[in-house]
């Protein structure tokens, strides 16, 4: 009878590792499916960004209104981005007008 106890004690000791190592792997293979589908996402979400991208360059909207009739461009220019913050200079026209700034800064 002494031995039948500790007996047990190990057997359900062993019974609860298990079942706790087969959890553990359920989860990690949950977690192996979540970062799989997470990289898909990502990788489907910057092909989608790539194809946007292009359909907005310059030369492309340039194209499309030209086949529109909407404008007849001389040249596409890239204008360079530059923080919100930052302060603009007043612009510079080409035409004869006389030069009277209408913003205070």
């Amino acid at each position: 009878m002494s031995l039948v106890k500790p007996v047990v004690i190990v057997l359900v000791a062993l019974a609860i590792g298990v079942v706790g190592m087969i959890e553990n792997g359920a989860r990690q293979v949950a977690l192996y499916n979540l970062q799989t589908q997470l990289q898909n996402d990502q990788s489907n979400y910057a092909e989608q960004l790539s194809t946007f991208t292009s359909l907005s360059a310059p030369s492309v909207v340039a194209t499309q209104a030209s086949s529109l009739h909407l404008v007849e461009p001389l040249s596409v220019s890239q204008i360079p981005s530059t923080s919100l913050g930052a302060t603009l200079p007043l612009p510079k026209f080409a035409g004869h007008a006389p030069v009277t700034p209408r913003t205070v800064r």
